[in-house]
């Protein structure tokens, strides 16, 4: 038996995860604050955000994709990680919570690539993989690499961004919304690249309270820290 959700979900996010069960936290308000719904209407608005590990980003994202295909079930979602295992098990945890409020297809049990009564979509991929024939107006990547390990070797940064590059965004439809949040291990990585290509706003969460220094912007004035600490 599906749930019902309150009108001020349907609007708001953070009142959607409340209603899911999730507390509210600091991180949680700010990356509702930064990412604007809106952005899906726009010729390829593109957010990059960075946070610590273990602060729960990826239950934000999982949400967030949730609520999106809820309210719009037309909607098609590629998420996307560093492992075809990891973003597997992402796109179950967003099935379910989907499945909660909404009633799926019969047959929407694959985790790699399920389908909303409304025509819409997600499809999990891992690095590396193809997603051809899919067209995307909704592209998050969360941890596009793994560790500190994989990020220091050049090789995974290069295959990283020629991935995003020659295979993600070529499935991006005209109107669309691209989201790229993880931990930065290394300067040259896909945050560097994606800012620099595609001029995305830019949020960094640090570990420690601080002021944050505006990235590619030297002469910037400090930013107070973001999560208000």
């Amino acid at each position: 038996m599906t749930q019902t959700l309150t009108p001020a979900a349907l609007v708001d996010v953070e009142q959607f995860m409340h209603e899911c069960g999730q507390r509210r936290s600091d991180l949680t308000r700010v990356l509702t604050k930064q990412v604007s719904s809106e952005d899906l209407y726009t010729p390829l608005g593109c957010m990059v955000i960075s946070t610590p590990p273990q602060e729960g980003k990826t239950t934000w994202v999982s949400h967030y994709i949730a609520w999106q295909l809820i309210r719009n079930p037309r909607l098609n979602v590629i998420y996307a990680s560093y492992s075809q295992f990891r973003a597997n098990a992402v796109s179950r945890t967003i099935r379910q919570i989907v499945e909660r409020f909404t009633p799926l297809p019969q047959g929407a049990k694959n985790v790699s690539q399920w389908r909303t009564r409304g025509g819409g979509s997600l499809l999990a991929a891992g690095r590396g993989t193809g997603v051809t024939g899919f067209s995307c107006d909704l592209l998050i990547i969360d941890d596009p690499v793994k560790d500190m390990k994989e990020a220091l070797s050049e090789a995974v940064r290069k295959a990283t961004i020629d991935w995003f590059s020659s295979v993600l965004i070529t499935r991006m439809a005209s109107l669309s919304q691209i989201i790229v949040i993880c931990t930065r291990w290394h300067k040259d990585d896909l945050v560097a690249h994606v800012i620099k290509e595609l001029n995305a706003t830019y949020l960094n969460v640090p570990a420690q309270a601080g002021q944050i220094q505006p990235a590619n912007q030297p002469e910037a004035t400090p930013q107070p820290d973001p999560l208000g600490r």
